[in-house]
């Protein structure tokens, strides 16, 4: 429990950066820096270079419109407890040119922290010429590929718990040497894995979601010791996310030995982190905020049922409130909108 505490810290004090001037998105060319015309100028930016978008592929890109150092700061997890739920279900690009909605998540949440070179392949797409954006951008084909894989890895996770056979059945498929998983709009995703046991497909599952997890949290996180605030003598062992990237892993992972579940607010329909498994299964709103908000919204639709003359007992069992409520709420003097005025 002191370990789940200690990451929870963590991942709450993760300050990130939103652009003051939004994102972009840009086509490029993958590039290393030393194949670059002109070397890149902002030598201190915050991120990573991560995954392989191959070197040379034409990609869209997400840019920055200012240095990232000069975006409005905030702090992702405490906003936000199921955020990588939220990263889940982004939409992505379809096949008749939508972009989906990665741009969407950038503008509310930033960028992820994988930064790489870019050249872009039309330069005019820069319209503020004031401003020159540094050849640096997140590749769009990344995103896609962390999107699927979250999605994928929630399912394993979900079903290895329940030890929903059938589910895994449909969603992997196990060879010796490795995993084949099938996203939920039918892309595989291939994770090279020896030693998986074709007859123990639940065993494999839970051997491939680590190694899923693993490969992201080590490029993304980085693990030291602190000194305990209370004083003690016994040092503390922190894991700390480099990147927002590597917090929604690391979010995740945090979910799979917590056995912690998440839902959609009944209200703002936002994901939310339940407690643990055996309290507060009656939960369906994300804050106090939206449960009152709902609590009002029914009352207000009561009261207009029953002023076109609908039965109590119907009122009560169309917006699933108890019937001793329903006459509560009918029994208060309450002005109508004309009295109001």
């Amino acid at each position: 429990m002191q370990m789940e505490n200690r990451i929870d810290a963590d991942l709450t004090e993760l300050s990130w950066s939103v652009d003051f001037r939004g994102h972009t998105l840009l086509e490029g060319i993958a590039m290393q820096p030393q194949d670059l015309p002109l070397r890149p100028t902002m030598s201190d930016y915050t991120g990573c270079t991560y995954g392989d978008i191959g070197r040379g592929q034409t990609d869209l890109f997400l840019c920055p419109q200012t240095p990232m150092q000069e975006g409005k700061p905030y702090w992702p997890f405490k906003q936000e407890t199921a955020l990588f739920r939220i990263f889940a279900d982004i939409r992505l690009r379809t096949a008749d040119g939508d972009p989906g909605d990665v741009l969407d998540f950038a503008e509310q949440y930033g960028l992820l922290g994988i930064m790489t070179y870019c050249l872009l392949i039309n330069p005019d797409q820069q319209t503020d010429s004031d401003h020159w954006m540094d050849p640096i951008g997140e590749s769009y084909r990344i995103w896609e590929q962390e999107i699927r894989w979250m999605r994928t890895a929630i399912i394993l996770a979900r079903a290895a718990l329940a030890e929903d056979v059938e589910v895994l059945r449909d969603t992997v498929s196990i060879e010796p040497d490795r995993a084949v998983v099938r996203d939920r709009d039918g892309t595989k995703l291939t994770l090279s894995r020896r030693n998986l046991q074709v007859d123990d497909l639940l065993g494999s599952v839970r051997k491939v979601l680590v190694d899923v997890v693993n490969r992201r949290l080590e490029p993304l996180t980085h693990t030291s010791l602190i000194q305990q605030a209370s004083g003690g003598s016994t040092p503390g062992l922190v894991c700390w996310p480099t990147s927002l990237l590597g917090g929604l892993w690391l979010q995740f992972a945090r979910t799979m030995w917590t056995y912690r579940d998440q839902k959609k607010c009944k209200k703002c329909d936002r994901w939310f982190e339940q407690g643990p498994k055996d309290t507060r299964l009656e939960r369906v709103f994300c804050s106090t905020r939206c449960k009152s908000q709902d609590y009002r919204a029914r009352q207000q639709l009561a009261r207009v049922m029953l002023r076109h003359g609908m039965s109590f007992e119907d009122v009560s069992r169309l917006i699933g409130s108890d019937l001793k409520t329903v006459k509560r709420w009918s029994a208060m003097n309450t002005k109508s909108p004309k009295e109001t005025k």
